[in-house]
């Protein structure tokens, strides 16, 4: 599964839209549609608050998850 693929899978894991899924991480709401259509590549620091997120939600992913290349 792609980058792009398993953020999103992580952001509807926690019902969230694109709005409030950047909110809670701290970053704009066009970052967030970056990553879901592969344009981008969450930095190290995206990719740690995404982890610690789903973490305080129960929600199992590891960095191998969300890095797939």
């Amino acid at each position: 599964m792609s980058t792009a693929e398993q953020i999103k899978k992580i952001r509807l894991k926690l019902c969230l839209n694109q709005a409030e899924f950047a909110s809670a991480l701290c970053i704009s709401n066009s970052c967030i549609s970056y990553y879901e259509s592969g344009a981008r590549e969450p930095s190290f620091s995206t990719i740690r608050k995404i982890l610690a997120l789903a973490k305080k939600n129960n929600i199992k992913v590891t960095l191998e998850d969300i890095r797939s290349e």
